[in-house]
C-alpha cells in the first residue's frame, strides 16, 4: 500500500513569470494541520520493522521469507538510524501526511485526529522517506534553484491543487526544518510571503518573508510573535528547497545493500547543545556549533522540539554519510 498516492498529480506545468497576485490551495492550518505539536517518538512507537516492510517489502528487510520477520543486519542498522534521526522531531512526516490527507479529502479533518498508534505509524513512515534516494534526488533539483524559481513554482502549484504539491525545507547554521506552503503572495518589487503550516506551531498561521531581488528569505522559527522576533532564521536560495509529494510513493529502493557490494555508511549525531566535533582521517573536523553546510558528508540536518528530562528543549540530529570503508 503506497505511503502516499494521488492519482491526479501530473507533470509540472510551464513556469509562470513572477506574478503580483496571491495564490492558495485552500489548506488551513487550524483545520487541515495537526492539533498536536511536533514531537520526539518514544521507543515503543518509533519507526520499526513493519514500517521498513511497508517501504521496501519483506524480501528486502527480513532474513527469512517465512515466520516472524527478523531484519537482516543492514536493515536493522537503517531502522536504528531512522529511530535516532526522529528524536529531533517528525516534522517531515507531519507536513507530508497533512497535505496528502488534504488533497485526498480524507475524513475526518486532520485537526480532529488524535495522535493514535496508526497516525504515529504513518508519520514515522513519511518522516523516513526524506532519507531515500527517490526523494533525495527530487529534492536536490530544487536545492540548485534560486529563490525566485522556487517562488514561481509555488505560484503554479498553489494555484492548482492538481499540480504537483510540495513540502518546503529551510536551513540555517542551527539545523533544518520542514514546513508546508499553502499560499503565496508577492508585490511588484519581488517582495512577498509564503504562508506555511509549521508542525512546531499547531493551528497557527506562519509565514516566510522573501525578496527575490536579493535572493533572501527569513522565518521566525523560535518566536511566537513573528513580527518582533529578532532571532529569525534567514538564508538565500541555497538554504531553501522543495520536495515533491509524488516522490514519496512506494515502493522505494533501500538505501542499504545486503550483498558484498560497497554501501553507504551513516552516522547520526543527536544533541541538545551541539557541543560535539568530529575528526576525519585527512585532518579536517566538523563542529556541531559551527556546521559547514557545504560539507559533502552532511546528508541531512533535523531540528525539532523534544521533551527531555520533563523539559521541552530544541534537539538537533545531524546525519553524516560517506561511501568509503
Amino acid at each position: 500500500k503506497p505511503v502516499y498516492q494521488q492519482d491526479n498529480l501530473g507533470a509540472s506545468s510551464p513556469p509562470l513569470e513572477l506574478s503580483q497576485e496571491e495564490f492558495s490551495n485552500g489548506f488551513l492550518p487550524d483545520e487541515d494541520g495537526w492539533s498536536f505539536p511536533n514531537y520526539s517518538p518514544v521507543r515503543s512507537s518509533s519507526f520499526g520493522i513493519g514500517d521498513a516492510i511497508v517501504l521496501f517489502g519483506e524480501e528486502l528487510v527480513c532474513e527469512e521469507p517465512e515466520g516472524p520477520c527478523i531484519p537482516n543486519p543492514a536493515a536493522a542498522e537503517w531502522i536504528e538510524f531512522i529511530r535516532t534521526a526522529s528524536q529531533g522531531g517528525v516534522c517531515e512526516g507531519m507536513t507530508a501526511y497533512s497535505i496528502s490527507r488534504f488533497l485526498l479529502g480524507s475524513s475526518p479533518q486532520t485537526i480532529e485526529l488524535p495522535l493514535t498508534a496508526e497516525v504515529e505509524q504513518k508519520l514515522s513512515q513519511l518522516f523516513a522517506t526524506q532519507f531515500l534516494d527517490e526523494v533525495v534526488e527530487k529534492t536536490k533539483l530544487w536545492q540548485k534553484s534560486s529563490l525566485e524559481e522556487i517562488v514561481k513554482e509555488l505560484q503554479v502549484a498553489l494555484a492548482d491543487p492538481n499540480h504537483e504539491q510540495y513540502t518546503l525545507g529551510i536551513y540555517s547554521d542551527m539545523g533544518g526544518h520542514s514546513l508546508l506552503p499553502y499560499a503565496i503572495s508577492v508585490d511588484n518589487s519581488g517582495q512577498g510571503s509564503i504562508s506555511v503550516y509549521d508542525p512546531n506551531w499547531p493551528g497557527q498561521a506562519r509565514y516566510i518573508s522573501f525578496d527575490t531581488d536579493t535572493n533572501i528569505w527569513s522565518y521566525s522559527y523560535f518566536g511566537a510573535d513573528q513580527e518582533i522576533d529578532r532571532q529569525k532564521w534567514s538564508g538565500d536560495g541555497n538554504a531553501i528547497d522543495l520536495t515533491p509529494l509524488s516522490s514519496r510513493e512506494n515502493p522505494f529502493t533501500p538505501p542499504y545493500v545486503t550483498t558484498g557490494e560497497q554501501s553507504r555508511n551513516y552516522l547520526a549525531i543527536s544533541s541538545v547543545d551541539n557541543g560535539w566535533s568530529l575528526s576525519f582521517e585527512d585532518g579536517t573536523t566538523l563542529n556541531g556549533n559551527n556546521l559547514d553546510l557545504d560539507n559533502e558528508n552532511i546528508f541531512a540536518i533535523n531540528r525539532g522540539k523534544a521533551k527531555l528530562d520533563n523539559q521541552e528543549q530544541v534537539f538537533t540530529t545531524v546525519v553524516l554519510v560517506w561511501e568509503e570503508e
